[in-house]
């Protein structure tokens, strides 16, 4: 059992513990089986005999015989009596279920449809007069996941077929020039919480003037994201809010001010606050800088991308080894030994300064968050975003990258020629390397009505409906927008890597792009949108 589960007394059965956030998806099936066992033996309801055999059952044997389906259609059921709270828990398990792209296909789907149906809702003594309703309602939602699963079967053989062969031939040196080539490019596409798409090709790292050798690029490859980065923190802004432990309307020395109070500091971190407490525009010096100027880029910092080139804030082969605020202390404030007053503007206070894009904003924002919750942001990330969502291939650090990639990680490359792998001082706004697999699903969570990730008023804060003013991600407003109605995205543009990502929150979808080189990707991201567009007006029909 998971740390953080409650052990259960003498007269307390197994599944009255609480299902933990972080729990494995066999340990919550594990829990809820001992429960239906409970049930059983206790003539609370009837139970199907294979129901029962479930506790007895492998994670091996749940996948190979089916009994997922028997697990998710039964567990909904039998769970009907039990408070808001639990069923709310039911549903991150099944969430949990629906986060793996092929983990519920079209037969396991339909044997749950069947099983629904097939029970005898008035054998179930549940105490609650609208348990038939809610039976029913759980009947419908495996009904319309049957039929969506069938309609992603048709898409994928009709409607994708343009975007893999727009990926192949992006890394294919007979259709494409040699110098425009990509060296590898891994693409995905994801419509109301499933992955419907994904398709790669090229290699690694190039040889050579050769495409023959290499480790080949799959859905699992790592690439560094660059840019992407900011939607991530974006994201754990958010929901630090919802702890209580943020907020992005406060001053962001008050923030760390009332972090020094509410904990016991070391020197390091005393000086950490005290370099935060510092941070000003020195033309208004009395003026706030919140977290939300900060990811709307309007903070007044007008940086340039000079600190992600190679340089003193930047290393070959390792994770820039200076903490952030050292950082901060020698480039944004007037004491520090790299400062520029151009790099403030001079113009408007923070809030009514023009949007600049920039890198060390969205660096001096995770230094506050660290400070603010007293963790790191790989352990921020780490715990409420990466291991929720299944994310096992995603890291901050480049450390941690090499440990879990093998050989199967992308080098960046200028044109054809592969350079090293790097870390730089900004690496919160453009560090996170990740998989196409792995940004898939943290897009399922962000296409879902019910989102795992946060509250449906922190999804519309992040990305609101009129299409401007977003947190982090990029809209109608945003300098290296394209600019289309509904669409949110962000590019990333870093010294051998392109990459992007797409969500349109009111098609319920969402793309993205990875590559390992300089060269343009706009064929795949154009067959990507119109694929979208072609799937929600079949939809609509």
């Amino acid at each position: 059992m998971a740390d953080g589960v409650k052990k259960p007394t003498a007269d307390e059965p197994v599944w009255a513990a609480p299902f933990p956030e972080n729990a494995d998806v066999f340990e919550a099936i594990h829990l809820y089986c001992s429960f239906c066992d409970y049930l059983k033996s206790n003539g609370r309801t009837k139970v199907t005999a294979e129901s029962l055999a479930l506790s007895q059952c492998t994670p091996g044997t749940l996948r190979e015989d089916g009994a997922l389906s028997i697990v998710l259609a039964t567990v909904l059921v039998e769970s009907l009596h039990r408070p808001p709270e639990w069923r709310s828990c039911l549903m991150r398990l099944v969430q949990m279920l629906l986060c793996e792209p092929h983990s519920l296909p079209l037969p396991v789907l339909e044997a749950a449809v069947g099983i629904l149906e097939a029970q005898d809702f008035d054998d179930l003594i549940l105490d609650l007069p609208k348990a038939r309703e809610h039976a029913a309602e759980v009947t419908k939602i495996c009904q319309l996941l049957v039929t969506r699963t069938r309609v992603e079967k048709h898409l994928g053989e009709q409607r994708f077929a343009e975007i893999e062969t727009q990926v192949c031939r992006s890394c294919d040196v007979s259709c494409t020039e040699w110098a425009r080539a990509h060296p590898g490019v891994s693409a995905g596409v994801v419509i109301s919480g499933r992955v419907v798409h994904q398709s790669s090709s090229g290699v690694c790292r190039v040889a050579p003037h050769s495409m023959s050798t290499g480790q080949s690029i799959d859905s699992d490859t790592i690439f560094l994201t660059a840019s992407i980065s900011k939607t991530v923190l974006a994201i754990a802004c958010l929901q630090a809010v919802e702890r209580g432990e943020f907020d992005l309307d406060i001053d962001i020395a008050a923030i760390v001010g009332s972090a020094t109070a509410a904990k016991t500091f070391d020197n390091e971190k005393a000086k950490a606050v005290a370099v935060i407490v510092a941070t000003r525009n020195p033309a208004f010096p009395s003026a706030a800088i919140t977290p939300r100027h900060l990811l709307t880029h309007c903070s007044g910092l007008q940086d340039n991308e000079d600190a992600l080139m190679p340089g003193e804030f930047r290393v070959d082969h390792e994770d820039f080894p200076q903490p952030l605020v050292d950082y901060i202390a020698r480039r944004l404030l007037p004491t520090g030994e790299n400062f520029s007053p151009r790099i403030w503007s001079p113009e408007n206070p923070p809030g009514l300064a023009s949007y600049h894009y920039s890198n060390a904003g969205i660096t001096l924002l995770a230094a506050t968050l660290e400070l603010a919750t007293g963790c790191s942001l790989p352990e921020i990330v780490g715990r409420y975003i990466f291991n929720p969502l299944g994310m096992t291939r995603s890291f901050f650090r480049l450390a941690d990258t090499v440990a879990e990639a093998g050989s199967n990680l992308a080098s960046p490359h200028r044109g054809r020629q592969p350079i090293s792998q790097y870390g730089v001082a900004e690496w919160p706004a453009a560090q996170l390397r990740s998989s196409c697999t792995d940004l898939c699903r943290l897009l399922c969570a962000l296409t879902t009505e019910d989102s795992m990730l946060m509250a449906q008023k922190s999804f519309k804060e992040m990305l609101p409906e009129c299409g401007s003013g977003g947190l982090a991600w990029w809209g109608l407003d945003a300098t290296y927008s394209t600019r289309e109605r509904g669409l949110w995205e962000h590019g990333g543009f870093m010294d051998g890597v392109r990459t992007h990502i797409y969500l349109w929150p009111q098609l319920s979808s969402g793309a993205v792009i990875l590559t390992n080189g300089t060269c343009d990707y706009g064929s795949i991201a154009a067959a990507i949108k119109r694929s979208v567009h072609q799937s929600s007006h079949h939809k609509d029909d």
